[in-house]
């Protein structure tokens, strides 16, 4: 086949797959969250659709990068700037409309780009810094937004007590979660992460427990693991839940060391500083909150826990009301984060 034709065909698949996956995000969006059941579908095509949109996405690339090898500095330089603004809407849109006629069209696009560094040096410097701060204050305001609007997303989730979520959602996903919470429909927003992990038989839950037996600590535990989320899908989360909490105990002992003769025995508000100074992301500041707020909060026994998944309440006998599927998934979760921290400073060593 002509490579021409090839990049053309290889192109046309890519803007495609960008179409549907574009338009299964409106429909998504336009679902109220009421529809529990239609959206969960919706996002079984929405991801199947991504990966297939991944797959098309880097054929193009490897076809256009051949091609560029072979070309003038013009067409690599036009590969860099789709490349650097690809992630954005309006410009998939507009390699859209770009490439639409490749090639009958590809020395029009490349011609406007191979006096561009001439342009530029002809520039005064007054208006070459204008320009310069102009695009500098475009890319902040983008990193701000989406600062903003993950901000929403863990805050939301972090006051139903969930963390370590932004490894398996998609900012779709997030979103709904946030109209979940919007609505009033707190409850809904612990049923749709449920339904998550026990999707497939539970294969989401499968994948991360392998992924536990990396760590030397936990896999000499493994036994006491499969039982706990043995229990956990068999919904005997009386047995899950305070079979897993010291788990979380030990991890955090080997994430920041054991100080001694403190007499100190649990140190998982300490592990959770430590997430946040380690990876100072949105998701780690709202983690050491759930820790410290709920979770791991040290009481009064007289007084009424800070939460029913508190582990000085659970672990002391205070509170019977634990048992629930949300609250033995929010110590698997807790575990996996933890488990995930100690990963990373184990691979440095």
């Amino acid at each position: 086949m002509d490579k021409i034709q090839e990049l053309r065909e290889a192109r046309q698949k890519y803007a495609e797959a960008t179409q549907l996956v574009c338009s299964l995000k409106e429909q998504a969006d336009s679902i109220q969250p009421r529809s529990g059941e239609s959206f969960h579908e919706l996002l079984g095509r929405y991801r199947t659709a991504q990966e297939a949109l991944l797959l098309h996405r880097d054929r193009f690339r490897q076809l256009r990068e051949g091609q560029a090898g072979t070309s003038n500095k013009g067409g690599q330089l036009v590969a860099a700037f789709h490349d650097a603004f690809e992630p954005y809407t309006s410009a998939v849109k507009a390699v859209q409309s770009t490439w639409a006629q490749f090639g009958e069209d590809v020395q029009k696009v490349i011609e406007p780009f191979r006096d561009f560094q001439r342009v530029l040096a002809a520039l005064p410097k007054d208006k070459l810094e204008k320009l310069r701060q102009a695009v500098s204050g475009l890319g902040e305001e983008f990193r701000k937004s989406l600062d903003e609007e993950e901000r929403t997303f863990f805050a939301v989730l972090a006051k139903r007590g969930w963390i370590g979520l932004e490894e398996y959602y998609t900012s779709l996903e997030l979103r709904h979660i946030v109209k979940l919470g919007e609505t009033g429909r707190k409850k809904s927003i612990d049923t749709f992460v449920c339904r998550t992990f026990r999707e497939g038989n539970y294969k989401l839950l499968n994948q991360i427990s392998k992924g536990w037996m990396r760590i030397p600590y936990l896999k000499k535990r493994r036994k006491i693991i499969l039982q706990a989320l043995r229990a956990h899908r068999e919904c005997r989360y009386a047995l899950s839940i305070p079979t897993l909490l010291p788990l979380v105990d030990g991890l955090a002992v080997r994430i920041v060391g054991r100080t001694p003769k403190s007499g100190k025995a649990i140190y998982v508000k300490d592990a959770a500083k430590d997430y946040r100074s380690t990876e100072p992301q949105v998701w780690s500041e709202f983690a050491e909150k759930v820790v410290t707020k709920l979770m791991y909060k040290s009481y009064d026994f007289e007084k009424r826990p800070p939460s029913s998944v508190n582990r000085h309440a659970i672990m002391h006998g205070e509170v019977i009301s634990y048992s629930s599927e949300a609250n033995s998934l929010r110590v698997i979760l807790l575990l996996d984060t933890f488990s995930r921290l100690l990963a990373r400073k184990l691979a440095k060593h």
